[in-house]
């Protein structure tokens, strides 16, 4: 009984991590994600958001894996049709592939921001840098490309974690400052709180269906579903809020600049900052790497044929080019577009499951 128990705990901690780590990609630790959806609101407004978005997260998050880890066969297509309806799943069939290449065009011009804030280069080099090693990588297949992004995503969630940390003990007393003018001068994704946070709601649980199934399996008990969804979205939006917070408290800092974490990295220090780089840099890599691949095999499932490095190429150059857009207007744009069709897709998946559940009672 003891070892159950204690193999349940150690099992909820690591799905609970990998959530965290899932979650905490190259828009969140670029700062633009957080401070374009719950910053620009002001302290209490941007708990309330997140509050919001943990109670879309947590209960999406649950029935997502409660559904799918009682499939005997796990691919994409029969966990859309378990969560979703007919033409909900059919349309994520063929949408999600997409909104992911899009997803992929501002991971490309996140690089270029860095590139330029950081090393006062033309963004083009970093969306060049970042292209080609997302390429290589992909070209590889994807026994290289889990073992690569396996080791790199913590690490992230750990500095993001060290940054926020670090610039709320150090700036705690800013908190005192009325900083409304400024915040007026953030671009947000909605002029409403509550629709920003359910946009976010809708982006989060959208593009983290594919995730969630690969680790469902994982998952034996209704229980464990709770725990984990609870726990690992719980950790991400107190990670949130510390970013959130942190950003609110130096507004002035890192105000119009595409990458705000990365200023707080400087205000730090010059190796702090330095070292955040090369973080950025690694978050856009375990971010946009995941996409790139899973578009490119459901286009050809051969890792090995001409087509599949062909559309590899295609797709990676067709993506540098448009990627030459500002990555906070990029995000600005095509997240909340992303987080609408999240929001379609949540309100279907509750529909499905009220009415599963409404058959059940008429059953008995």
């Amino acid at each position: 009984m003891v070892k159950n128990k204690n193999s349940t705990i150690q099992l909820v901690f690591i799905l609970s991590g990998a959530i965290v780590a899932f979650h905490i990609g190259a828009g969140f630790s670029s700062g633009q994600e957080v401070l374009q959806f719950f910053t620009g609101f002001g302290f209490w407004k941007s708990i309330v958001s997140l509050l919001i978005a943990f109670c879309i997260f947590s209960i999406s998050t649950f029935l997502i894996l409660n559904k799918i880890r009682k499939l005997e066969k796990k691919d994409i297509s029969t966990c859309y049709s378990c969560i979703s309806t007919k033409y909900m799943s059919r349309f994520l069939m063929f949408c999600v592939p997409v909104l992911l290449y899009l997803i992929y065009i501002v991971m490309i011009a996140g690089a270029g921001a860095v590139a330029q804030e950081h090393f006062g280069v033309s963004t083009l080099w970093g969306r060049i840098f970042m292209t080609v090693i997302i390429l290589l990588t992909v070209l590889n297949g994807l026994n290289k490309l889990v073992n690569i992004i396996g080791s790199i995503g913590h690490i992230v969630v750990v500095m993001v974690l060290l940054l926020g940390g670090i610039t709320l003990v150090s700036s705690w007393q800013n908190i005192f400052n009325d900083n409304t003018v400024l915040l007026d001068n953030i671009p947000k994704v909605s002029s409403s709180f509550i629709i920003s946070a359910l946009l976010y709601g809708g982006f989060g649980v959208l593009t983290g269906v594919v995730f969630l199934s690969g680790i469902s399996n994982r998952i034996k008990t209704k229980k464990q579903c709770v725990l984990v969804s609870v726990l690992g979205n719980g950790v991400f939006i107190i990670a949130a809020l510390f970013l959130s917070t942190s950003l609110l408290l130096n507004i002035d800092i890192v105000l119009g600049y595409q990458i705000p974490t990365l200023q707080l990295a400087q205000n730090i220090s010059p190796f702090f900052a330095k070292l955040f780089t090369v973080v950025l840099f690694m978050g856009g890599y375990t971010t946009a790497t995941p996409m790139l691949w899973s578009i490119v095999s459901a286009l050809e499932k051969d890792e090995k044929s001409l087509w599949y490095k062909v559309f590899c190429v295609t797709l990676a150059v067709i993506a540098l080019l448009l990627s030459a857009y500002p990555f906070d207007v990029l995000l600005n744009i095509i997240y909340p577009v992303i987080g609408s069709v999240g929001i379609c897709f949540i309100l279907d998946m509750l529909c499905k499951n009220g009415i599963y559940k409404v058959k059940n009672l008429s059953k008995h």
